[in-house]
């Protein structure tokens, strides 16, 4: 290892909290967003709407698409009732997603592939050596 064991589990650290921080800070903008389009009428109306007990806009939650179970026979405390289909449809997303960036702006793939490609060497020849240690 380049930074040695301690380099690593730093670096993990930092990578475990910055994904936990870039997903809240995710789910948090998409509420606001849909409330926010909401009052400006591109969504519906019903997105405005708040539950009086909790505060809780319900219709903004719709993106979670779970169902919360009880019991320990179901092995999960969260089932998606469209299961096969929610993993489908968010991969055909991405995909797209991922189409879209290399039609659109090919020259920042390429750069990208080029870079990832040029480090490759280095990767096996530091793995190489601290295998070899």
């Amino acid at each position: 290892m380049l930074f040695g064991k301690w380099g690593a589990v730093v670096s993990s650290i930092v990578i475990v909290v910055s994904i936990a921080g870039y997903a809240q800070a995710g789910m948090m903008s998409n509420a606001r967003m849909y409330v926010a389009m909401a009052q400006d009428g591109v969504l519906v109306p019903a997105f405005l709407k708040e539950n009086h007990n909790t505060g809780v806009k319900p219709a903004v939650l719709i993106f979670i698409l779970r169902k919360r179970q009880t019991g320990e026979e179901t092995g999960s405390v969260f089932k998606v009732k469209p299961y096969p289909l929610v993993p489908v449809l968010f991969l055909a997303a991405l995909g797209l997603v991922t189409l879209g960036i290399v039609f659109r702006n090919w020259r920042s793939v390429v750069y990208a592939t080029a870079f990832f490609l040029l480090g490759w060497p280095i990767y096996v020849v530091l793995k190489r050596r601290n295998s070899s240690e």
